[in-house]
């Protein structure tokens, strides 16, 4: 039995969020550097997707840092938390500015 080496799912996953990457683009990279036998396109696709199932499914975000509107909201809520006298006037200030 012939033994095809795994592929880095992790590099073609973080490379699938660039634009124009396909897997069908990936595969045709894994086939032509690993140079002996090698998974064919649906089992390629196949081993990706079990993979991919094992990733966490929690949303992650990436923020910028400093990006003016959070420094708007930061500074707006900075000004109404000075200016409140209790930690409920606070809240209620704070969730009205996450609101709009």
């Amino acid at each position: 039995r012939t033994t095809r080496p795994e592929p880095d799912f992790l590099t073609i996953h973080q490379e699938l969020q660039r634009k124009g990457v396909t897997l069908q683009l990936l595969w045709d990279e894994y086939r032509t550097t690993n140079g002996g036998p090698s998974y064919s396109y649906p089992q390629f696709c196949a081993r990706y997707r079990t993979w991919r199932q094992t990733l966490s499914r929690s949303l992650r975000q990436v923020h910028q840092a400093l990006a003016p509107l959070s420094l708007e909201v930061c500074r707006a809520a900075a000004d109404a938390a000075l200016q409140a006298r209790t930690g409920a006037e606070v809240r209620a200030i704070v969730q009205r500015l996450v609101r709009s």
